[in-house]
């Protein structure tokens, strides 16, 4: 299903078949997912084009990216910037790098990650994203867990940090 509905020119996989309000439109947060799914069965090709589109394609604010993209033609229909789903991009980027091992992802990881910083508030959280005032619990138990693995993977002290703020 997911080889199915992977637009081979962008690499994004529709999130919802069948609802023509919806129709080749691509949620970042499924993207992360899709992404994982093709590693989990050892296709990487696909995973890569995913992740491909985030790194070389899709249009961001501020080195995050917008919750939602056009399947066929690549431009954000959704423009909206969320915590949540540009935290499991990053985490489905460090999933390629560990599985991989070809760095290829990793500065796309790092960058979600800074933008994660300077969001963060002075109790160590984060909003649902910039200018917005709701928290989630979800996002910042996954920036929890992301910061861990920045930490992992790039030894860099600034993340380690994060992840200690988030959890105060």
């Amino acid at each position: 299903w997911l080889h199915t509905h992977q637009n081979h020119r962008t690499g994004l996989v529709a999130s919802f078949d069948g609802d023509p309000s919806l129709d080749d439109m691509a949620f970042t947060y499924d993207q992360s997912l899709a992404s994982q799914v093709f590693l989990l069965f050892g296709d990487t090709e696909s995973a890569a084009q995913v992740l491909s589109f985030y790194e070389k394609r899709a249009a961001d604010e501020d080195g995050a990216f917008f919750n939602a993209y056009d399947t066929v033609r690549g431009n954000a229909v959704e423009n909206i910037v969320h915590v949540g789903p540009n935290v499991w991009l990053g985490i489905a980027a460090l999933q390629y790098e560990r599985r991989v091992k070809d760095g290829r992802f990793v500065p796309m990881a790092r960058r979600i990650a800074d933008w994660l910083i300077r969001l963060q508030d002075a109790e160590g959280g984060f909003k649902g994203g910039p200018d917005l005032s709701w928290y989630s619990t979800e996002h910042n138990l996954d920036a929890y867990a992301y910061f861990g693995m920045m930490t992992m993977m790039t030894g860099d002290e600034k993340y380690r940090k994060a992840q200690e703020r988030t959890l105060a």
